[in-house]
């Protein structure tokens, strides 16, 4: 079992369980499904994560699937910086790179 939480627009199936955008639920069936290609590239593309761990595996450690990514809290603040002062629309799919070269861009046009 595992915390999936849907980043996508709109809702997605993962191991029959349909989680509406911008949602976390447990997925009982997570063990069997993880390694489908079409969860992995949601995986790699930050579309889904796993939130809190996954069973069996202990929180923390980067660069394991779905654990807390070190970028996101800057990531989080630049978006929500561009979003706020600038009216900027950016995903957490964006790179940190891109978020911080809009941000100067931003901030060069204000």
């Amino acid at each position: 079992m595992a915390n999936i939480k849907n980043n996508h627009t709109g809702p997605l199936s993962v191991g029959g369980v349909t989680i509406p955008a911008g949602v976390t639920a447990s997925v009982e069936g997570w063990a069997s499904v993880q390694h489908s290609n079409a969860i992995k590239t949601w995986l790699a593309a930050k579309i889904i994560e796993v939130v809190g761990g996954e069973a069996g595996l202990p929180a923390g450690i980067p660069g394991l699937p779905g654990l807390p990514d070190p970028e996101a809290a800057e990531k989080d603040a630049i978006i929500a910086e561009l979003r706020d002062k600038y009216g900027v629309e950016k995903t957490k799919r964006t790179s940190l790179d891109n978020l911080k070269a809009a941000l100067a861009e931003a901030k060069a046009s204000a």
